[in-house]
């Protein structure tokens, strides 16, 4: 009875406690997968910053894109997806990117590590930023203070 108790209580308390890096317990290839999903999430961690940070950060991407393929251009070579000025760049796929692949990693990230749940409200936060008409984001950035509720950060142009 008293051993049936102890793991009624251990299971009640492991379910409440955060999940953190020293509790997940992993084994050989588990390994190397969570360090590769490591990487992959501090990669894309300009998608769960504050939002003025992260449209400044995509905006930067978008032209050192866009120059790259400025410079293929210029040796005749062909132009990278989403490289090429005159087609749709990074700006205007954002949307795709975090459906495709922003939120299913950052989702199962965070089922990992409960104590990511606030990168992933940030995540939906700036992901809805995208699907705003290109005017609405303008006036999103141009006045974070009236959408109170949301994480904001620093204005567009702050040492970004």
């Amino acid at each position: 009875s008293s051993s049936s108790s102890s793991s009624s209580s251990a299971s009640s308390s492991s379910s409440s406690t955060p999940k953190t890096a020293s509790s997940v317990v992993l084994c050989g290839e588990g390994e190397e997968l969570l360090l590769c999903c490591a990487l992959k999430v501090g990669d894309l961690c300009h998608t769960f910053a504050p939002l003025a940070a992260h449209a400044r950060w995509s905006s930067l991407l978008e032209e050192e894109l866009f120059t790259q393929g400025d410079a293929e251009k210029a040796l005749g070579l062909p132009v990278t997806v989403m490289m090429d000025r005159s087609k749709p760049g990074v700006l205007e796929n954002q949307a795709g990117f975090f459906t495709v692949v922003v939120r299913p990693l950052l989702t199962a990230w965070a089922a990992c590590f409960s104590t990511c749940d606030q990168l992933v409200e940030q995540m939906d936060t700036n992901a809805a930023f995208w699907l705003l008409p290109p005017p609405d984001r303008l006036l999103r950035l141009a006045a974070p203070e009236a959408h109170a509720g949301k994480v904001v950060g620093m204005e567009v142009g702050d040492g970004v």
